[in-house]
């Protein structure tokens, strides 16, 4: 038992992952099992509601049964005269107004199935075997996306449309009321048979134009009524959870099992991955083959394209085809997108197989600082040897970068934690703290000087920890100038390197040299030149402070004067 146990936590992040994933799918579950569940009490109440007809739908059928009336009878009128007819002109007059007629007839017809079987969205009576044809878009891969939104926004549209018409229709019965008016106004006044049977005519047709104008208005109204009848029984709480119930009913299990399949083939392909790494040698190293990054680089691209293909796959297989058409278009514009990207795609690939710009092992420069380039990865590994900079970076950060390879000895950085450096500002302290972006040094007395990394190289530091040179000049009256280039210069090396010896210091002393530096004004200048390793850093200056300190006494000893500088005034 204990074995199994401890096999199921190798690997621990994967099964912690899997059970998060678990519990994400049941509360998932839950919640649609509680938006499909509805009150019996709201249901019986839709169906009462249903049950009972409104009085002014009675009204507005009856007024399109009375136009349909009268048009059938203006269209048997017309097939009589149109018989008696010989006239080709008159016939073609008369065949016009028949098709008129007979497409105002058509669409009464229309109006009065849809007041009386309550379907009022103009959706229901579009022709179910029109092709759908969108040129200027992506045709009939749009054509789910739209045919949704059309959906999703038909109320809006239908309401838009109902008042349009009953605007229209309302100028239409108003310009007709002036027409009939003005006809009237004629016929009263008229003598002319001839002329007033036309003008009779003409008044029977715009009396009918007021009548169709009459009942498209209250068509148009009655649907109105009813869509806003429908909306002020329906709160948006109510609308919004219709929706998400509508809308989970439908595609809510295809949307969970298309985001299961893309988790599923993300899980499987790692541990595959894994199990390939632990049976083939060497995959993780740094050192790998280029057969080895092959291999890296083909199973990475396979799992991106399987996760990519899961959750088309499942939407195709159920058959919904909104998913897909959305699915496909995201993949569209991704690729239109990658299109410009290919290029550097292509380096990064060279770069994942150690064939391009950049290869492991060798220098390159970014970032103001020289790296060692660790390991090539999707995120590689960059490292400074010398400071303990390490840094994880992107592959794409990499592809306009190019390396070369380590030559032996090249510097990496000036300096390393805990050694001491003078910076070209004169300030002196030991290296406590390195980053990328900062370097922290403290001086003697424990105050703490903070410098921006490119801020501390562009002031030269120099360290002291290696080795150090000191450089003293002191000054002897020309009372000894036939022994200053010998004797004096024997005497003042023995004494200093006996002091060196005295206080501990010779352990640490590189080498030391006293020298006759010039002929100055006013003295004969000696230079002494002392080399000491970097464990003497730290007291740097307490080390210039010796050196002079032991050339005075050497001077005391050997009773040297040390002159001062003389002003002289030359009287003419």
């Amino acid at each position: 038992m204990l074995k199994t146990l401890r096999k199921s936590r190798v690997g621990g992040g994967s099964y912690m992952s899997l059970q998060w994933i678990v519990v994400v799918l049941i509360g998932f579950l839950f919640s649609i099992n509680f938006l499909y569940a509805e009150p019996v009490e709201a249901e019986l109440s839709e169906e009462d509601a249903n049950l009972s007809i409104p009085v002014n739908e009675l009204k507005t059928l009856q007024s399109l049964l009375v136009v349909k009336t009268n048009l059938s009878k203006e269209i048997k009128l017309l097939g009589k005269e149109l018989a008696k007819t010989v006239a080709p002109s008159e016939k073609q007059i008369i065949d016009k107004q028949l098709e008129s007629l007979g497409q105002e007839l058509a669409e009464i017809n229309l109006n009065f199935e849809q007041i009386a079987t309550d379907l009022h969205s103009a959706a229901e009576f579009q022709d179910t075997n029109k092709k759908f044809n969108l040129k200027e878009d992506l045709g009939s891969l749009v054509e789910p996306i739209v045919q949704e939104m059309k959906h999703l926004t038909s109320p809006i549209r239908e309401k838009n449309r109902f008042r349009d018409e009953i605007t229209i229709s309302v100028q239409q019965m108003l310009n007709a009321l002036a027409a009939k008016e003005n006809l009237k106004k004629l016929l009263e006044h008229e003598k002319d048979k001839n002329l007033k049977a036309e003008l009779t005519s003409l008044e029977r047709k715009w009396k009918r134009r007021y009548r169709q104008a009459e009942s498209r208005n209250n068509l148009a109204q009655a649907q109105l009524d009813m869509l806003e009848a429908a909306e002020a029984n329906t709160t948006f709480l109510q609308s919004s959870k219709d929706y998400f119930r509508e809308f989970f009913q439908k595609r809510g299990l295809y949307l969970l099992l298309g985001f299961g399949s893309f988790l599923g083939v993300l899980l499987t392909s790692k541990l595959i991955y894994k199990y390939i790494i632990r049976h083939l040698p060497g995959m993780e190293g740094v050192d790998r083959s280029f057969r080895q990054r092959l291999i890296d680089l083909v199973y990475r691209s396979l799992t991106i394209a399987l996760s990519i293909m899961a959750p088309m796959m499942v939407f195709y297989a159920f058959g919904d085809w909104l998913l897909f058409s959305l699915g496909l278009l995201i993949l569209i514009g991704l690729a239109w997108g990658l299109k410009y990207t290919v290029p550097k795609m292509w380096h990064q690939a060279l770069l994942l197989l150690n064939i391009g710009a950049v290869r492991e092992g060798e220098r390159v420069f970014l970032d103001g600082l020289p790296w060692r380039v660790k390991s090539l990865n999707v995120y590689s590994e960059l490292d400074n040897p010398i400071s303990g900079l390490r840094i994880r970076i992107p592959i794409e950060s990499l592809v306009d970068e190019v390396s070369r390879p380590i030559a032996k000895g090249e510097p990496w950085f000036p300096c390393k934690k805990s050694d001491w450096v003078i910076l070209s500002d004169g300030v002196r302290g030991k290296v406590v703290g390195i980053s990328q972006e900062m370097i922290e040094l403290v001086e003697r007395g424990g105050a703490k000087v903070n410098y921006q990394m490119q801020d501390f190289l562009s002031s030269n530091p120099r360290n002291l920890s290696t080795s150090f040179r000191l450089k003293e000049i002191i000054g002897i009256s020309y009372d000894l100038q036939a022994e200053c280039t010998g004797e004096v210069l024997e005497k003042l090396s023995a004494y200093l390197e006996e002091q060196i010896r005295h206080e501990g210091y010779d352990k640490s002393l590189l080498n030391l040299r006293v020298e006759f530096e010039q002929a100055n004004a006013s003295s004969l200048d000696i230079v002494i030149i002392a080399d000491f390793k970097g464990d003497l850093a730290d007291i740097y200056n307490r080390m210039r402070r010796n050196i002079r300190r032991w050339s005075v006494d050497a001077c005391t000893k050997y009773d040297w004067e040390i002159p001062f500088t003389q002003l002289t005034l030359h009287q003419k």
